[in-house]
């Protein structure tokens, strides 16, 4: 998760959490990092249409 906050001052922070740890991640260039995987998924994902359309082809292909 990308938590952006309004102030200035403060800075963005990527918040990991895992089955038995959690992280947050302040660095600049880690955040940049997380930031532009985000970015190249939504990318590629599809619109919310597209995407019900797929589900529903691929529930009905499976029986």
């Amino acid at each position: 998760m990308i938590l952006h906050f309004p102030e200035q001052d403060d800075s963005d922070v990527v918040y990991l959490e895992g089955v038995l740890a959690q992280d947050v991640l302040d660095r600049p260039v880690d955040v940049a990092a997380y930031q532009q995987t985000f970015d190249r998924l939504r990318e590629m994902s599809l619109e919310p249409d597209e995407s019900l359309a797929k589900i529903t082809k691929v529930a009905g292909q499976l029986g």
